[in-house]
């Protein structure tokens, strides 16, 4: 029995079923319709996990940054029923941050039809539940960037409540690489809070020392190598990941890392950023040429009316620390898109979406009042 101390009177309740109702209903069509994804990327975990268990280390050193699903994997296995434990592991926790958002958003906006609302978008939104029938990391990372921003609500903009978003940041940097805008936006929300209560001494150490640590970090991912090749995406003119457009005449010279983009600014700057802009327009529009226009039709009607709410809110985003807090993100993961490429599955901008809701509910709540 669910205990009325999570969801206080009927009118939650009520609602909890129903959430608990379209989202199981969700899973079961979508298994039913496209079972288990256990190729492409999943392969690489798999196989990954079966390299610790005998060998005792990753493949590659850039497996770090996807461990915690590897461990994951790694669990199942010795407990015999790998496949269907992840896929159920990965199910289950996207219910519970969907559930967390919930309780989160209620919070925020003292309100009941908004957080339900909000929710029950989650668990229709197609493009984002499929991935628990994906054996990628997706689903796992969606579901502790939900968390994530519901625990920095939680919070209340106080420094002495952060443990679950610092846990949680570090399980999003070991989770995919692009953890660590999670990390980065973790550290500016820190610096942000030491401001607002002048504390300005322990905010410049922590700025100072939090750059310098990314900086050692984004470069270590950017020599992993493989998928975390940065130099092809502007070599070929990647739009799309793995999708090579042209050609790009730049010779690599001796940087390595963050150098890649300096290389390329310094040789080919106009087509440098021409191709930044195609890849951003690509990431918010999420439409895609191969896609029917029905289908492109359906991904405007899921994604549009969530990005022009959440625009309302930048009316308030000088005196709101979660809407800046969400604004730095956008940018942030959409500059990675433009120093790299979008993903033809609009995978990259997925994590988004829940910090997305959280503007878009901050706005109507603040005109409605």
């Amino acid at each position: 029995m669910i205990k009325t101390t999570l969801f206080k009177n009927k009118q939650s309740l009520i609602q909890l079923w129903v959430i608990l109702l379209v989202w199981t209903t969700m899973q079961f069509l979508l298994f039913k319709r496209y079972g288990l994804t256990l190729e492409g990327e999943s392969i690489k975990y798999f196989r990954e996990a079966e390299n610790f268990l005998y060998q005792g280390t990753f493949s590659s050193p850039k497996y770090w940054f996807y461990s915690t699903y590897i461990f994951i994997h790694i669990f199942f296995r010795l407990i015999g029923f790998e496949t269907i434990g992840v896929y159920l592991f990965q199910s289950l926790l996207n219910l519970a941050g969907i559930l967390l958002f919930y309780k989160a958003l209620t919070k925020l906006t003292r309100h009941s039809w908004l957080p339900f609302i909000s929710c029950l978008y989650l668990c229709t939104l197609f493009p984002l539940q499929q991935f628990n029938t994906y054996l990628y990391t997706e689903s796992l990372f969606i579901s502790l960037s939900t968390c994530w921003i519901a625990a920095i609500i939680f919070s209340e903009n106080n420094y002495r409540k952060t443990l679950p978003v610092i846990l949680l940041s570090a399980l999003l940097l070991f989770t995919r690489p692009t953890g660590i805008y999670f990390c980065v936006i973790t550290l500016i929300w820190f610096v942000l809070i030491f401001f607002k209560e002048r504390r300005f001494l322990p905010a410049g150490i922590l700025l100072i020392a939090g750059s310098l640590v990314t900086l050692f970090v984004v470069n270590k991912i950017m020599q992993g190598g493989g998928e975390l090749d940065f130099w092809l995406p502007f070599e070929e003119k990647h739009i799309l990941c793995g999708v090579p457009t042209g050609n790009l005449p730049v010779e690599k010279q001796n940087y390595q890392g963050i150098g890649i983009f300096f290389d390329v600014f310094q040789q080919q700057p106009k087509a440098m950023f021409q191709l930044m802009l195609q890849r951003a327009a690509s990431f918010w529009s999420t439409t895609r040429d191969f896609y029917s226009a029905d289908h492109n039709i359906l991904h405007m009607l899921w994604f549009y009316p969530l990005f022009l709410g959440s625009l309302i809110s930048l009316r308030f985003v000088r005196k709101n620390i979660l809407v800046q807090i969400v604004l730095m993100s956008a940018i942030l993961f959409t500059f990675s898109v433009m120093l790299t490429c979008d993903d033809w599955m609009n995978r990259f901008i997925l994590p988004l979406i829940p910090l997305l809701i959280v503007t878009t509910v901050i706005g109507l709540k603040k005109i409605n009042n």
